[in-house]
């Protein structure tokens, strides 16, 4: 196999997978070989993630990355609003800045790539994909000094499949 880089994203149970093949053992793991992607292509299957509280969904398919808000919220520490149903297309090959919004251009690649997120949403538990842990005061505060707390939910279920199309209206 020639050396190089992948265009779709590995998660650590792909490497597993690999190197589980690669040993020549037998084992139910989850993933796919990336030796079989590297040396045959493989088929692009879209990648689906939910943010911390459920807040925002996403999915990565090829150079595409689409993230949808799925509650509105605001950062108390940073200045951004987010409004529910709001959708933001990426070319990954552009990077995540929020002025590389690209779903005006491409329209019916950004509801497309909604559709499959919202199926993959339904599919979900009605109870939400989660649960919180407790955590010590020392981890919150750990936490709070990166950014990742402060974030109050305008309240409602943690997601609403009635919210449709994608939202181009600027912010």
């Amino acid at each position: 196999v020639a050396p190089g880089t992948a265009a779709r994203p590995v998660l650590q149970h792909h490497l597993a997978r690999t190197l589980v093949d690669l040993a020549g053992l037998d084992a139910d793991l989850p993933g796919r070989n990336l030796l079989d992607e590297a040396t045959r292509g493989g088929a692009d299957e879209p990648l689906f993630a939910l943010a911390g509280f459920g807040l925002q969904a996403s999915v990565v398919l090829g150079e595409w990355h689409l993230v949808l808000d799925l509650r509105s919220y605001v950062h108390t520490r940073r200045r951004h609003d987010w409004s529910k149903g709001r959708g933001r297309l990426y070319d990954r090959r552009e990077g995540l800045a929020t002025e590389g919004d690209r779903s005006r251009e491409h329209p019916e690649l950004a509801a497309e790539l909604r559709s499959a997120l919202l199926e993959w949403l339904a599919r979900a538990p009605a109870a939400g994909v989660g649960t919180g842990a407790p955590l010590s005061a020392g981890a919150l505060e750990n936490l709070e000094s990166l950014g990742y707390t402060g974030f109050r939910p305008s309240g409602g279920p943690w997601y609403a499949p009635e919210v449709s199309g994608v939202d181009r209206t600027p912010r």
